[in-house]
């Protein structure tokens, strides 16, 4: 007997219901499995980072060089695995894990800070309502304090669209006074914002502005693109993208 057409439209529908949820569930999977594969390989690569940086000695040698060699073969062999990395370490800045130059170097971000001598913290003006206190001033040194990584993952970020634009208004208007010594501060100013301010940087440079795409050169860590045009920007970006995502997943600002 043979389906009506009805049914063979059902039967379709269904089909393709139980194929959709199929998919979706592998693509669950894989991102898993694939997150659980990275975290094993980053430790590795942190337990061989952190090994590398005891300098060696010969039996009998003594050793008078009392400084750590921070950037080792291992550190870039940990900067190769991308910024997918980057969640994972916060969560070692959040143990207290000496992670070092990891996260400045990977994030290609910096903050300025100053040390208030009054109030014996320090403080950031990007994010003025972060305030440290060094462990020696602490009631309990050994409890654990917020740092400005911690902070900058879980709130600065969400800053980061409102510090571009008035970095980058900051700069246009040094270009306009042809103040030279003001245009390079803000230059550094918005390069200093890091990875995060990818979305904002390009839209600037999609509207023309040439000048920025020496920072994205920087922040994308290709050589390829120091000479690029503003369509060689937008086709890296599209490529790439998708690596920035953990990075650019922060709550939008209301």
């Amino acid at each position: 007997m043979y389906d009506s057409e009805y049914d063979l439209q059902m039967k379709k529908l269904v089909y393709l219901i139980v194929i959709s949820c199929f998919l979706a569930a592998c693509s669950v999977f894989a991102e898993g499995s694939n997150s659980e594969e990275m975290k094993t390989i980053f430790e590795q690569k942190i337990k061989l980072w952190q090994e590398s940086r005891i300098p060696k000695t010969k039996p009998g040698e003594i050793n008078i060089y009392s400084g750590e060699k921070i950037k080792t073969k291992e550190f870039y062999d940990i900067m190769a695995l991308g910024p997918s990395i980057i969640p994972l370490l916060i969560e070692k800045k959040r143990n207290d894990y000496p992670i070092y130059l990891l996260l400045p170097t990977i994030t290609k971000a910096s903050a300025k800070d100053y040390f208030d001598k009054e109030k014996k913290v320090y403080i950031w003006p990007d994010y003025p309502e972060f305030l440290y206190v060094p462990k020696h001033l602490r009631k309990d040194p050994n409890k654990h304090a917020e740092n400005i990584w911690e902070y900058w993952w879980d709130k600065g970020r969400t800053l980061t669209p409102k510090l571009f634009k008035k970095k980058y208004d900051l700069y246009v208007n040094a270009q306009k006074e042809n103040d030279k010594e003001k245009v390079k501060y803000y230059f550094e100013e918005i390069k200093n914002l890091g990875i995060v301010a990818f979305p904002q940087l390009l839209t600037q440079i999609q509207n023309g502005d040439k000048s920025l795409i020496p920072i994205f050169s920087y922040w994308s860590d290709s050589k390829v693109l120091s000479n690029a045009s503003i369509a060689d920007c937008t086709k890296w970006w599209e490529e790439n993208k998708n690596k920035y995502k953990k990075v650019l997943a922060y709550p939008k600002m209301k």
